[in-house]
């Protein structure tokens, strides 16, 4: 059984990862939500867990990001973790 702050810690490591890479998933099981500049990544672990993150460019700082992951049980917020990235890609 997976546990809420395992997935929290994955998920950001995955963000890492991507911000290190200038670039964001585009494979299942992503589905991207893009108000203007800013990023919102939502996933489904187990039919359990519902992930989301929450990728916003930080205000009057040119590269750097706010990332948010969230993950939510049944609704009920269950781990959150949050960083700032150096993210400079385009996409």
């Amino acid at each position: 059984m997976m546990d809420a702050t395992y997935i929290a810690q994955t998920t950001m490591e995955e963000m890492i990862h991507f911000s290190k890479n200038n670039s964001l998933p585009r494979e299942t099981p992503y589905s991207f939500h893009l108000p203007d500049d800013d990023f919102n990544i939502d996933v489904d672990f187990d039919d359990k867990f519902v992930v989301q993150v929450d990728i916003e460019d930080t205000p009057g700082v040119t590269g750097l990001v706010n990332v948010i992951v969230y993950v939510r049980n049944e609704g009920r917020l269950e781990a959150q973790m949050e960083t700032i990235l150096n993210w400079n890609g385009d996409e």
